[in-house]
């Protein structure tokens, strides 16, 4: 294998979770200078085994990486969970500026497998916004997003609480909430009703809080 796939390998890696040493952990060599045993079918197959890859390139080993997209407390811990719902890591605090999910019931849970949560409807929810955030760039704004009730959500932005409702016109809403967020002041203390877009009549309406 040529020195020049593990950099193209490197190069590819989307967050912190492959630094170069894990890289040549997972393919199973011990620095630049090393020879390169693995055939490219062999080093694909070896970084794929790692739950929080997602894919690799037919061509080489260009990594296709999973990506956290919001936090589930448990039990002390934090669960990074990716947009199937798969638990990518358990950490003691979190790091990321990603949304608090709240609301999934469940009893115990697998590193790398998708959360087998009681409540299906919710993270059915909690993944459908999770997506639309990421489409509005909403991930690193959102403080938490409580699906304890699926047809009732509600979201948090600095002090500000966003009423939901049900995911019905839920690209809307979200559109909606991107737009209206960022021009109200991080001091502000509120309310933003966005419920009643299942209406298309309805208005949108926002109540400060003191």
């Amino acid at each position: 294998m040529a020195e020049k796939d593990i950099k193209k390998a490197r190069r590819t890696i989307l967050q912190a979770y492959y630094t170069k040493k894990k890289v040549f952990y997972l393919l199973n060599v011990k620095s630049e200078g090393s020879k390169y045993p693995l055939s490219l079918i062999g080093a694909r197959s070896s970084i794929r085994q790692t739950y929080q890859v997602k894919g690799t390139d037919i061509r080489g080993v260009t990594i296709k990486e999973r990506k956290a997209r919001g936090y589930v407390p448990y039990m002390g811990s934090y669960l990074y969970i990716d947009e199937e719902g798969r638990v990518l890591e358990v950490a003691g605090s979190c790091r990321d500026a990603l949304p608090l999910v709240k609301g999934l019931k469940f009893g115990s849970f697998t590193e790398g497998e998708i959360l087998p949560v009681q409540n299906t409807d919710a993270l059915a929810v909690i993944l459908e916004i999770s997506q639309l955030m990421e489409k509005y760039e909403l991930l690193d704004e959102v403080v938490e997003i409580d699906v304890s009730k699926p047809k009732d959500i509600y979201a948090y932005v600095s002090q500000v609480q966003i009423h939901l409702g049900n995911m019905t016109n839920g690209d809307m809403k979200i559109q909606y909430m991107q737009q209206i967020v960022k021009t109200i002041p991080k001091e502000d203390r509120g309310i933003l009703d966005l419920s009643g877009l299942d209406n298309p009549k309805a208005n949108v309406t926002f109540q400060y809080l003191t």
